[in-house]
């Protein structure tokens, strides 16, 4: 019993397009800066790096085109907890799909390294 899982963490998936824009945490009043997704006919170094999962802050994630998920983004700074019981209550109504145990494993990867890392003052850096 003492192994018992009480809540998990849980990030939400942005639409790509939103995060591309900055407005995918506007609904929290906290505007973000804009990625330029193309600059003369050809995509931006930046954008390349969020879409090959080379900015640590995101992770993308790309779906067939005939799925209902559009091309998602995790913003690994905007993640919270929910009650386990609570979640699996909601997973009976608004499953959708489930990601590979590799895929999972990378993601969570990423998520710990980034939560992880050592911040450093501004006159530090």
């Amino acid at each position: 019993m003492d192994k018992y899982l009480l809540s998990a963490i849980v990030a939400p998936l942005y639409n790509l397009d939103h995060v591309v824009e900055g407005t995918h945490l506007e609904n929290l009043k906290q505007p973000m800066e804009p990625i330029q997704k193309t600059k003369k006919g050809s995509f931006t170094t930046r954008y390349n790096n969020l879409i090959h999962n080379e900015i640590q802050r995101y992770h993308f994630l790309e779906f067939p085109d005939d799925f209902s998920i559009h091309n998602s983004v995790i913003d690994f700074k905007h993640y919270f907890t929910v009650n386990l019981e609570y979640l699996m209550f909601q997973k009976k109504d608004n499953f959708v799909c489930s990601i590979s145990e590799l895929y999972r494993e990378q993601i969570t990867v990423r998520f710990s390294n980034y939560l992880s890392r050592i911040g450093l003052s501004e006159k530090n850096i």
